[in-house]
């Protein structure tokens, strides 16, 4: 009886063990996604990016509210000194933003109030931006502490993530092509939709890989990808992002 209790013990056990391992895997998935795709081919990498927005009032804030609440999220990220402040303001929208740059990132909070043009609607968010250059493999742990200061804070938040890497000279549109459709075959993502014009092919898709997703014309969409070539440094830069880009490319 003891024997079989024990054996039901070490089972438990190693079950209980494959379930978290599988479970924080499926957490950073989402950032690793994306890594996996310029470690698989060979991309150069030039600057990871991740940046969260959260509603935190229904109302408008003052300066000194927002300093407030800028102070939490900084002891949060502990960040404590050599930051940059500054605000703005004009008649539909109010701001605070602190910069703090290092060597080899970069990170933005702002807090920002505004109201419609008939000043029935207003509402402050907060939106933390990070960027990570060259080196990007901390993304993930990036990603697991944005998650743990909205969740101190009580925030909901949608978070985006996108890495962006470049290859030398130009690709043909049918090559743009083709690199795209393997970069998602590789990731098990349907295609969705596409976009291109002379410089840019642009791709979305849905990966269930990844667990959020918007929707976007009563499809699911969850990864995108842009190809540009830039003419002045002669490259091809690659943008992958979940769950679509949001920087200017």
């Amino acid at each position: 009886m003891i024997k079989n209790k024990r054996i039901s013990i070490i089972v438990f056990s190693i079950i209980l063990i494959t379930i978290l391992v599988a479970f924080n895997f499926y957490e950073i998935e989402k950032s690793n996604v994306l890594l996996t795709v310029f470690n698989k081919y060979s991309c150069e990498t030039v600057q990871g990016n991740i940046s969260t927005v959260s509603k935190l009032k229904s109302s408008l804030l003052t300066y000194d509210d927002m300093k407030k609440e800028i102070e939490k999220v900084l002891l949060e990220l502990d960040i404590k000194n050599k930051v940059q402040v500054e605000k703005n303001e004009n008649d539909m929208k109010l701001s605070y933003v602190v910069t703090r740059t290092g060597d080899d990132s970069e990170t933005i909070i702002k807090i920002e109030s505004k109201k419609d043009e008939n000043n029935k609607i207003e509402e402050t968010y907060l939106i933390i931006n990070t960027i990570l250059y060259n080196k990007i493999d901390g993304l993930g742990i990036v990603q697991t502490l944005l998650d743990k200061v909205h969740k101190e804070l009580g925030l909901d938040y949608n978070m985006n993530i996108t890495v962006v890497g470049r290859y030398e000279g130009d690709m043909e549109k049918n090559k743009k092509i083709q690199f795209a459709d393997k970069v998602f075959k590789s990731i098990k993502a349907r295609k969705i939709d596409s976009f291109e014009t002379d410089n840019i092919y642009s791709l979305y898709g849905y990966t269930s890989y990844i667990k959020d997703f918007i929707i976007q014309e009563k499809n699911k969409v969850n990864v995108n990808l842009a190809m540009r070539y830039n003419s002045y440094e002669d490259k091809t830069y690659l943008y992958i992002a979940t769950p679509i880009i949001t920087t200017e490319y």
